[in-house]
């Protein structure tokens, strides 16, 4: 009989023991792995239509971004949508709903200048055209109409109020958590390109959004299609015509069509670089630089300023005189004006890193072989 019991009392102890182990599992591992899962599906089912998770599809779907990622951004939206739905329900009027849904979006999405929905959703951040799809959707589910508006280099959330006043939100200030926007700040560059300042309801930016995200795309082609489409808008002439030139299609009618274009679309960048650089291959630097001296200083980058010390260098005959390219940058801020000085500082910074890291490189391999030399010796 105490064996008996013994027996019995090990084997409860032994399935006590297994219990909680699955428990633990289930909580810990592959339950609660099943619970994320589960909860991912729901909102997929729930929020399938909206514009935010239709991107993340879209990103799936084209290489842009992978399952896990996409998991890790709709769990993040649908935490968003939730707590708008909790917190901003309340809110009758469209400018209070918004601008509720807004600062709820900069407590879980901080802001981050990308291009693809569906890594940046991941992660947590998000950006203007990011920031304006999530409160499009909000509105759209409690029924406050809105659109997205592009302007240069930014976009913004707009809609109608009942008494028929436009009204703008700005979503990025405040950390991501917006406010009400007044579009006749000198912050919003205005241009006569019609692509600008145009409101675009939730199916036309998602059209828009497969031209920003062009060049992540793993069949960059699709962009013709879409440019056949859309020919007139600037977005995607931008993602068209740097697919041309990539793959050595920029000829006399394309270079016409973009001067054409840019007698509006002034704040683009990528078409005038390629024209800039069409020019500069003909041995014409005057009218490279001209191209490049029309971009508004806040929209001529990188690339674009490297061109432009090219073009003033050929322009110069510097390249025979053997100048220093400080040389290039003097005479081109001084007479085309196209840095801020926020670019200027960052020039000086990357190249004083580069400098510390040339010489710390020669350094460390001086002194190995020094120290090599001395070794041998011994």
């Amino acid at each position: 009989m105490t064996k008996i019991g013994m027996n019995k009392g090990l084997a409860t102890a032994i399935a006590m023991a297994l219990v909680t182990c699955v428990a633990v599992w289930f909580v810990l591992g592959g339950g609660a792995e099943k619970i994320a899962r589960d909860e991912i599906l729901k909102a997929e089912v729930n929020y399938a239509s909206t514009l935010a998770y239709r991107l993340v599809r879209f990103d799936v779907e084209n290489g842009i971004a992978d399952r896990k990622a996409a998991d890790r951004a709709r769990a993040n939206i649908g935490t968003y949508f939730r707590q708008v739905d909790g917190r901003c329900g309340r809110y009758r009027q469209a400018r209070d709903f918004l601008l509720c849904a807004n600062r709820v979006l900069g407590e879980y999405f901080e802001y981050e200048g990308t291009a693809d929905a569906t890594n940046t959703y991941a992660m947590g951040h998000s950006d203007c055209d990011l920031n304006a799809f999530l409160v499009m959707d909000a509105a759209a589910m409690h029924g406050v109409e809105t659109s997205v508006m592009y302007t240069p280099g930014h976009a913004l959330v707009t809609w109608a109020g009942e008494e028929g006043k436009t009204y703008y939100l700005e979503t990025t200030v405040s950390d991501n958590r917006g406010k009400l926007a007044d579009i006749k700040d000198t912050f919003y560059v205005r241009t006569n390109d019609d692509t600008y300042y145009t409101p675009y309801d939730d199916e036309a930016a998602f059209v828009l959004y497969q031209a920003v995200v062009y060049r992540q795309m793993a069949d960059k082609g699709y962009i013709v299609g879409l440019f056949d489409a859309l020919p007139d808008n600037t977005l995607v002439a931008d993602s068209y015509y740097e697919y041309l030139m990539t793959h050595g299609r920029i000829g006399p009618d394309e270079i016409a069509d973009i001067t054409e274009r840019l007698k509006t679309a002034t704040t683009s960048e990528t078409l005038s670089l390629i024209l800039a650089d069409w020019y500069l291959k003909l041995g014409d630097t005057d009218r490279a630089l001209s191209v490049l001296g029309g971009l508004p200083p806040q929209f001529c980058t990188y690339d674009c300023i490297w061109l432009g010390i090219e073009a003033w260098a050929d322009h110069l005959g510097y390249h025979e005189q053997g100048a220093q390219i400080s040389d290039f940058y003097r005479e081109y801020l001084k007479d085309w004006k196209i840095f801020e000085s926020r670019q200027r500082i960052r020039y000086l910074l990357v190249t004083g890193v580069i400098g510390v890291l040339v010489v710390v490189i020669f350094v460390s391999v001086f002194l190995r072989r020094r120290f090599a030399r001395k070794s041998c010796q011994r």
